[in-house]
């Protein structure tokens, strides 16, 4: 490692650190030289290597649909079939680096529950983001006990509420036991939240309840008869009188 940060000037060295300690918080790896760069083996056969020069900043992954995906964000870059270059002076195109990293690294490495709702308050939203479409990956292989849904659905912050709300809809499509039925009631009081978005949002949400769980549908509808909307603008509470229509033309 010694020998890749001989040939680099204060600034160069200054940004491969940062990306590789990036790199390391996100995945506990230490980076190693590969093909005379430093290198992280993300897996078997994925891995994440950065160079710099004079001119370029370049990461290398055999992931090549993370490189893909990112094109679009660039303003000017270099690709190669697996790799991409980039003009370092400019913050953005360093971000955007390491966001592919994220990528590559929330899609191929392992991930237990705990660690992927930690990252649900990681600074970089699409991180937040990334981690979410993992754990709803995890509710898919059945492994949802260890998610706590009630610590979501009650949570402070709207963003852990609304994906509070998709963790638990996603579960119904996989839910065969029926074990799921008793998050019904704290779905339903996630109607008293004091945010429209978020209760239109539990709305559209319990037509998903009443398609999978046609069996809890006379629960709901008499539950709803009973909530009061009335910290609501009049416009507001219009929406909503839309949304318990629908609920009850079901």
């Amino acid at each position: 490692m010694e020998e890749f940060f001989k040939v680099l000037d204060k600034k160069q060295k200054a940004i491969i650190d940062d990306l590789l300690l990036h790199v390391e918080k996100r995945t506990n790896l230490k980076p190693v030289i590969m093909f005379s760069i430093p290198a992280f083996k993300i897996t078997n056969d994925v891995m994440l290597a950065f160079d710099i020069t004079k001119t370029y900043l370049g990461l290398y992954t055999t992931d090549q649909h993370a490189i893909n995906r990112s094109k679009p964000r660039f303003d000017t870059a270099l690709f190669g079939v697996c790799t991409v270059k980039v003009d370092y002076r400019y913050k953005k195109n360093i971000d955007i680096i390491k966001d592919i990293c994220d990528d590559v690294i929330m899609h191929h490495m392992a991930f237990n529950a705990t660690d992927l709702i930690k990252a649900l308050d990681d600074p970089n939203h699409r991180y937040r983001d990334l981690a979410y479409e993992k754990i709803l990956e995890i509710i898919e292989e059945n492994l949802i006990h260890e998610l706590d849904f009630k610590f979501f659905l009650y949570h402070e912050k709207k963003d852990y509420v609304l994906k509070g709300i998709g963790m638990v809809l996603k579960a119904l499509e996989y839910d065969k036991k029926h074990d799921y039925d008793k998050h019904l009631i704290d779905y339903l009081k996630v109607l008293d939240h004091p945010l429209i978005s978020v209760v239109l949002e539990t709305f559209y949400g319990l037509q998903i309840w009443i398609y999978y769980k046609p069996y809890l549908k006379q629960t709901i509808k008499t539950y709803i008869r009973g909530v009061d909307f009335s910290r609501f603008k009049p416009h507001q509470i219009e929406k909503i009188q839309v949304e318990i229509e629908k609920i009850k033309a079901l």
